[in-house]
């Protein structure tokens, strides 16, 4: 249970184990539902899946961020994109189903009062959204390119992680990584798809693109590129110059001189 206001809330459950349901549900539907796709493709979005819905839960529950609400309504999103892609079977039917509990268990009023609005002190929301737009990239290019995944696809679904990680930490090169390298990588992609799966990715990248250079982004990487305060450092006394340690009432061995002595250096005070 968390404190809030003076109010004890306790973590949602619902929403959350929703969320989760309905994912397993789909990521079950691509894996083993004989997706047009193809099994390899289908596999890259059914674990991408698992892995936002699973950065969703941990937004709600423990980070307790309203971006958290906002980014699983886009999970439950996507589910509804591979939806209209799918055959449909009884697998497909009972994912439906659960995307629709999710949705309900996410909009409705059990959240409003956990959730805490965003600290002043915290990442710039695009910055966030940088972030989850990277992890949401590899399922979304493997879905559209399908079975065989072309290699510049390969590049975006383990790049685009990678990336994330190394601007999450705030290096320079996951950003420019995110500014060049993924849409450079996700522009040969766009390769041989068909037309709806070119638009459909070309607008993934751009926004991608767009986002990686918004001002805002920039931000993390500034703030980790600046030096490190400096701090104090204990040293032996005896490595101390002399006059240091008679200004400080202190002998060479770091003791407090007699204040009748203090007049002596450390060292005429030892002989």
């Amino acid at each position: 249970m968390v404190r809030h206001n003076g109010a004890v809330h306790k973590p949602p459950i619902f929403a959350p184990a929703a969320l989760l349901a309905a994912a397993i549900a789909w990521a079950i539907t691509l894996a083993f539902g004989e997706p047009t796709i193809g099994t390899t493709a289908a596999a890259v979005a059914a674990v991408d899946l698992l892995i936002v819905t699973l950065v969703a839960i941990v937004g709600l529950v423990v980070v307790r961020a309203r971006w958290a609400r906002r980014f699983s309504m886009a999970v439950i999103g996507l589910m509804a994109g591979m939806a209209l892609t799918m055959p449909i079977s009884n697998n497909w039917v009972v994912a439906l189903l659960l995307s629709g509990v999710a949705v309900s268990a996410v909009v409705g009023p059990s959240l409003e009062d956990y959730l805490q609005p965003p600290t002043s002190g915290g990442p710039p929301p695009k910055a966030v959204t940088l972030l989850l737009t990277l992890l949401v990239l590899p399922g979304v290019t493997a879905f559209l390119t399908g079975s065989p995944v072309p290699i510049a696809a390969w590049f975006v679904i383990i790049g685009a992680p990678a990336v994330a990680w190394a601007y999450g930490k705030g290096r320079v090169e996951g950003l420019w990584a995110a500014r060049i390298g993924i849409p450079i990588a996700g522009l040969v992609t766009l390769w041989g798809l068909d037309w709806w799966a070119v638009a459909l990715l070309a607008a993934s990248v751009a926004g991608e693109t767009w986002l990686a250079w918004s001002g805002d982004v920039a931000r993390p990487v500034d703030r980790q590129s600046e030096a490190p305060a400096t701090r104090s450092m204990a040293i032996p006394p005896e490595l101390a110059p002399p006059e240091i340690l008679a200004a400080a009432g202190l002998d060479d061995h770091g003791r407090r001189l007699q204040r009748s002595s203090t007049h002596e250096t450390p060292r005429e005070s030892g002989q």
